[in-house]
């Protein structure tokens, strides 16, 4: 049983024990979140090199970024057992990376939100559900919705610490955190991710054959292994669900997220 803490510096060392525990429990996982960032990195190295050529292009990039730092919150989150900060920053990471792939489909889009108009998720969902290169709309409805139960503080969200009843303190590590939700947030995050990266690195297709064609190697290599450890991941979810013995109270939805967003056939 750890000790209640006397000073900051005690909360740190559990803390650091918590992340170690939780990074060792999904090695694979944040390994293959650790690759995306790469591919990330080096697109960006590519892109720094050549000047957008207009606003969309740029509005891209900056998305792009936006949502390079949101993964790092992401992973440093679910490693500290903190799934409810990381299910906030996973709906952001969502709507960037919509909003990003609509514009890619739609300049009329990115130039009304480049003026400073707000698009509604509907109006960029049903976007998406036009084109070959988009998501399903069912698929993203019920992903976003997912995303918003979870991000706002509602009954499901807020988890139940015990204080007084059998826990003498319930800051930052020191709660067992649910080994399930932290696995379902990477699942979604992994998906997500999958998706940011199709969608960019089709768009920028021209530029990377042409000026770092192995680019296109280290996106396989990322994409094939995130299937692949997403995939078994996403299997264990009902196994981790009932395991938790996790009631679901005011959920709009069910416990488990269908898949990442479909991509059109």
């Amino acid at each position: 049983m750890k000790k209640i803490p006397e000073r900051l510096s005690d909360m740190d060392e559990v803390k650091e024990l918590r992340i170690k525990e939780l990074s060792k429990m999904f090695s694979p996982h944040f390994g293959s979140l650790s690759n995306y960032q790469v591919f990330i990195m080096n697109l960006v190295i590519l892109l720094g090199k050549h000047k957008p050529v207009d606003d969309r292009d740029r509005t891209i990039r900056n998305l792009l970024a936006d949502c390079y730092d949101m993964l790092d919150l992401i992973a440093s989150s679910l490693k500290e057992g903190k799934y409810n900060v990381a299910s906030t920053l996973t709906r952001r990471l969502y709507e960037d990376i919509s909003l990003a792939n609509a514009f890619m489909l739609n300049p009329v889009l990115h130039d009304r939100w480049h003026s400073g108009e707000e698009i509604k998720n509907q109006e960029v969902r049903e976007e998406l559900d036009k084109s070959e290169l988009g998501a399903d709309i069912e698929s993203t409805r019920y992903l976003y919705g997912l995303l918003s139960d979870l991000s706002h503080p509602s009954r499901v969200a807020i988890m139940d610490r015990f204080l007084g009843e059998g826990a003498e303190f319930s800051l930052g590590g020191y709660p067992t955190p649910s080994v399930y939700h932290v696995a379902e947030t990477l699942v979604q995050c992994l998906s997500l991710v999958f998706w940011l990266c199709a969608a960019t690195a089709l768009f920028y297709k021209p530029l990377i054959y042409k000026h770092n064609p192995e680019l296109v190697k280290l996106y396989k290599f990322t994409a094939e292994h995130a299937q692949k450890i997403n995939s078994q991941l996403h299997k264990e979810l009902d196994r981790l669900l009932s395991e938790g013995n996790i009631t679901f109270i005011e959920k709009k939805y069910p416990p488990r997220k269908k898949g990442s967003p479909k991509r059109k056939p």
